[in-house]
């Protein structure tokens, strides 16, 4: 989905967060656009595969300086905010269970 194009239409003075998944970027593109300067840096909140594997292509993006690409350790969602809202979402799923026997937020199998 994100790749030269989206890229090549980046200001110079912009960074690229992708708290979603790795996948939906093409790491060649995103590669070179860094090497490039098309954009000042980008940070990733999880890798195209967890544990990463140091000898995995994607891998190369590692061995740029943290200022150009950043990887965080997918644990981004777990802020103050978000683990309220989690803590919430779960008080909510629990009285509408015992008073209706049915819950909001079902995770499906």
């Amino acid at each position: 989905m994100i790749d030269r194009k989206y890229f090549s239409l980046m200001k110079k003075d912009s960074y690229f967060i992708n708290t979603a998944r790795a996948e939906i970027v093409d790491f060649e593109s995103l590669y070179e656009a860094l090497l490039n300067d098309q954009m000042l840096g980008c940070a990733f909140d999880g890798f195209w595969e967890e544990p990463v594997d140091l000898n995995a292509k994607e891998a190369k993006l590692l061995t740029l300086p943290s200022e150009k690409f950043l990887l965080t350790p997918h644990t981004a969602f777990n802020a103050l905010e978000g683990v309220r809202r989690v803590e919430r979402m779960c008080i909510e799923n629990l009285l509408q269970f015992f008073q209706t026997g049915d819950c909001k937020h079902i995770v499906k199998k």
